[in-house]
């Protein structure tokens, strides 16, 4: 139930980013994040209108609570901390109002009924965690006072984006690229001779089906991103990237002949330093928060006077990891049982003959 309310809040607002806060738009959008829409309880007057919903005949949702733990959900999460709670669509709100009555029935209506919070196995575990949750708050109270710290310039913002232009692209650049595959050379050469003057990329992929050979569409191949995966061969991305005009040509990849058909060849458009500024100050805000998060545990550690019993790690030992040798001589002990038992059978058949 947790996680859903914490998914509520995250959806609210990638509605909104998704859409670009076009209010207008974003009600069709909630209601397909959300299954169309969340059932309507019966509705009431209420006499204290700053009362959201109701359990057991008792105000259990109050619009300061409700506001208040929108405004925590959203701000838990750096991609929506900036969004106002106010600017979150009705029906969005709904839900979350939604999924917190499904988390307050099983709490006011099981766990009441079944005095839950009168056992012992309950107020154990509340101790637990309630300890569990103070370190959290101190935890999380530090995490707040590093960031606190953190400041970036304009300079470093600029920096930073000059010196990796290349990564922020918007229109991936680069070859069209479809080709065959060949394990013999002559195939490939042969093929090769028919589809030469092919200007088409369709035609050539049409021609392909008859011949004892592997198709692929690489789609356009540039330059090599940082994260992408790595997944042409080198000769392929090679004779993109040197390519200026459309053509059909043979490059090999070790034992492998491809035949490529190379076309519409475009440069890559990359972002302006406008259009992504807010994006490029918090990866920088992201990365320097890492690091100072590491020199200030790396302090406080220093003054702890930290003492560890490394006697208690003894006696501990790692499992042994079979290894690929070790499999081979299992399998051939294996097999020299399997051996000596069928020859033992043999021997006993005959004697019983």
């Amino acid at each position: 139930m947790k996680k859903n309310l914490m998914t509520c809040a995250c959806a609210c607002a990638g509605a909104l980013l998704l859409t670009g806060c076009d209010f207008g738009s974003v009600k069709n959008k909630v209601s397909s994040l959300f299954g169309g829409g969340v059932a309507k309880s019966e509705s009431k007057k209420f006499d204290d209108a700053t009362v959201v919903a109701k359990v057991l005949g008792k105000p259990y949702v109050t619009k300061e609570a409700f506001d208040k733990k929108l405004g925590m959900m959203l701000a838990s999460s750096p991609y929506t901390k900036d969004i106002d709670p106010g600017t979150i669509p009705a029906e969005a709100k709904r839900k979350f109002l939604e999924d917190w009555l499904n988390f307050a029935v099983i709490k006011e209506v099981w766990g009441g009924e079944n005095k839950v919070e009168n056992s012992k196995e309950f107020k154990e575990t509340y101790a637990e965690r309630l300890e569990a949750v103070k370190d959290s708050v101190v935890v999380d109270m530090f995490v707040k006072d590093v960031r606190a710290g953190i400041t970036v310039s304009d300079s470093d913002i600029k920096g930073e984006f000059e010196k990796n232009k290349g990564r922020y692209v918007k229109v991936m650049g680069g070859t069209k690229v479809a080709g065959v595959s060949f394990k013999d050379n002559g195939k490939a050469k042969d093929f090769l001779s028919s589809a030469k003057g092919t200007k088409d990329a369709d035609k050539f992929e049409d021609i392909t089906k008859d011949v004892d050979g592997t198709f692929k569409d690489f789609g356009r191949v540039g330059e090599e991103q940082e994260g992408a995966p790595q997944d042409i061969p080198a000769s392929v991305r090679k004779a993109a990237l040197s390519s200026k005009s459309t053509r059909v040509e043979l490059v090999k990849d070790g034992d492998v002949s491809w035949v490529l058909h190379l076309s519409d060849k475009k440069d890559s458009v990359y972002f302006e330093l406008d259009e992504i500024r807010p994006q490029v100050k918090a990866m920088i805000e992201e990365a320097k928060y890492k690091e100072v998060l590491e020199l200030k545990v790396t302090e406080l550690k220093k003054r702890a006077n930290i003492e560890v019993n490394e006697a208690f790690f003894a006696g501990s030992q790692q499992p042994r990891v079979i290894t690929a040798e070790d499999l081979k001589k299992l399998i051939k002990t294996r097999e020299d049982v399997d051996e000596e038992d069928a020859k033992a059978e043999v021997k006993d058949a005959e004697v019983n003959a």
